[in-house]
């Protein structure tokens, strides 16, 4: 499937919630059919759709202007990109103490998303790491699956789960071990799950009244791991986890 074909109602979409946005007073749909060169009878069916979905609001003339769910997304965009410009230079500081990669990563639906990466010393696992992986075999995504509630948790392993390696979990049942360690020790640990060779170990990061907002991670060749001490690691990540919580948490940023 070529991925740079666009599908034209999403394009219609795009070009509604544009020219609203572009507009300076609410706008009808007499001026957007104009504006955007689609006929009138489309612009207004795809504007009724959008202000019920809330994407737009509607005034007693039958004017669009944009909807307040504009602003909840801004505000989680911005929130997203503040995280990983408040965490970067602790994220660099433990990479330079531990020599390690370190990764910052939300959750996007049942994947992490990795907003970024800080390299530590040179290997080609961790430069195979990639932007975007499922929950259920990565130590980042594991810090957010033990903070789900148990019946989301039950739904998660119910789906049919890739199994990377050997050692992926793929079912509730194993999923309990890696829980009681996340609780023993506030650290989530990935060993050779999701690529053989590379361990990942993860913190969570937290917002205002404790909200969970995003993890940060340590990822290295297990047999590295191994002669630094992983109990070391997990000390030193959780510290710098803590300090950016602490300071996020005070900007009142909310998710």
């Amino acid at each position: 499937m070529d991925e740079n074909i666009n599908v034209s109602a999403v394009e219609r979409v795009a070009k509604i919630l544009d020219a609203v946005s572009q507009s300076q007073k609410p706008v009808g749909v007499t001026a957007l059919s104009k504006q955007i060169g689609l006929p009138k009878a489309t612009v207004f069916r795809f504007c009724n759709t959008l202000y019920n979905l809330g994407y737009l609001d509607k005034n007693v003339n039958d004017e669009f202007s944009l909807g307040l769910i504009f602003i909840t997304l801004g505000e989680r965009v911005k929130a997203d990109t503040n995280i990983a410009e408040l965490a970067k230079p602790y994220m660099e500081e433990l990479s330079m103490e531990t020599g390690e990669s370190i990764n910052l990563g939300i959750r996007q639906d049942n994947s992490v998303f990795t907003l970024l990466n800080v390299e530590g010393e040179s290997s080609v696992l961790v430069s195979r790491l990639v932007p975007v992986c499922p929950l259920h075999c990565s130590s980042m995504g594991k810090v957010f699956l033990v903070n789900m509630k148990d019946k989301e948790l039950r739904e998660f392993f119910s789906s049919n789960l890739i199994k990377r390696t050997v050692n992926t979990i793929t079912t509730y049942e194993d999923f309990q071990k890696a829980k009681e360690f996340y609780e023993e020790n506030g650290v989530a640990s990935e060993n050779e799950e999701y690529e053989y060779g590379l361990s990942c170990m993860a913190a969570p990061l937290y917002g205002y009244k404790g909200s969970l907002v995003a993890a940060i991670s340590l990822s290295a060749p297990g047999s590295r791991m191994e002669i630094k001490g992983r109990e070391y690691l997990m000390d030193r990540l959780k510290a710098t986890a803590d300090k950016i919580s602490r300071l996020y948490a005070r900007l009142y940023i909310t998710k």
